[in-house]
């Protein structure tokens, strides 16, 4: 019975300093790989510096994220595969997300073509990221927005 109550306080105080958990946040879109394209969906894969100032570190297994390219919308996307974020760390992590879009390849030439004088596109993704620890489960938004250079991004040839 002691042990269960001693158990218990452990488990309370290890807790209670999880509720003080700063937010994860997305510092850099390094790359941007066109893995597949049709007609109303686009698989991408993306290099995304991401900061994460808490000791513990988090498994991502949902993300509720839209991503606009060039003030257009390409679509909510869905992530491919789950991945964990290290606890204090500020590192590199290869996601793969997968999205609908609203709009055809030809609605979004117009926005693409134009970028091709400034030699940038400006990529804007945003949503929440769904992460847990151990029992903690915890949402965290995203907001970023970068300008990247066409030469940095990868269509695969699709093009």
């Amino acid at each position: 019975m002691r042990s269960q109550i001693v158990a218990l306080l452990i488990g309370l105080i290890s807790l209670s300093g999880c509720s003080n958990i700063e937010d994860i946040t997305v510092k850099e879109v390094q790359n941007i790989q066109v893995k597949n394209m049709d007609k109303n969906h686009i698989d991408l894969a993306i290099d995304v510096l991401i900061e994460n100032p808490n000791a513990l570190s988090f498994n991502v297994k949902d993300v509720d994220l839209a991503i606009d390219i060039n003030g257009q919308s390409i679509g909510k996307a869905q992530l491919s595969e789950g991945f964990s974020i290290k606890g204090n760390s500020s590192e590199v992590y290869p996601i793969e997300l997968s999205a609908e879009s609203g709009k055809t390849l030809q609605e979004l030439w117009p926005s693409l073509l134009l970028s091709a004088f400034s030699q940038k596109i400006e990529v804007h993704i945003y949503g929440d990221i769904k992460g847990g620890a151990l029992l903690l489960s915890k949402t965290f938004p995203v907001d970023h927005t970068e300008k990247v250079n066409l030469n940095d991004l990868n269509l695969n040839g699709l093009f």
